[in-house]
Formats: structure tokens, sequence, C-alpha cells
């Protein structure tokens, strides 16, 4: 999904990647928010929500990741990109 955050006063933009979790039992939101084109690491979600809700978000960002991890294999096998091509020691993190 998507959110918007807007400052009516304030003229300037900030646009910002987000990855998170809705729990719609009582309407929080937990997530990461990073500037647009920095990788976010969806590994870390059940970190940062309540205890009780760890599992279950594990459970709901397992998909995601994996469908992540093979639409990079399938780059790599296209040869869209080179395997060894990301030498910044950060991981390659595919937006859905």
């Amino acid at each position: 999904g998507r959110i918007d955050l807007v400052d009516p006063k304030n003229v300037g933009d900030m646009r910002l990647d987000f990855e998170g979790v809705h729990i719609i039992g009582n309407g929080s939101i937990y997530g990461f928010a990073e500037p647009i084109g920095r990788n976010i690491d969806i590994r870390l979600l059940p970190s940062i929500v309540p205890e009780g809700y760890q599992n279950a978000t594990a459970h709901a960002v397992e998909p995601e990741i994996a469908s992540r991890i093979n639409k990079l294999k399938t780059m790599i096998d296209q040869g869209i990109i080179d395997q060894d091509s990301n030498n910044d020691g950060m991981s390659i993190i595919l937006s859905p």
C-alpha cells in the first residue's frame, strides 16, 4: 500500500519509501521509512512490532522475501544483472 503524510504548511516535499505492517485489530502501523532508492531490510520488521505480533509479522513478511529472492534469481538468470555486480556490501532489495 501507500501512505502519504502531508504538512500543508510546508511547501517542500519529502518523499520516502515505506515498508511496514498494519495491525488491523488496533490500527497500529509499524515500519521503516527511508529516502527513495535506499533499501529497506524487511527482515527487521518483526523486531519492531510488539512481542505478541512478532510471529504473525514474520509469517506475513516471508512470502514477500521469497518473492524478491525469486525476482532477483530471474534477473540474474536472464543476464539483466550480474550476480557479482553489488560490490558495495549492501543488500539488493527489489520493490514489489
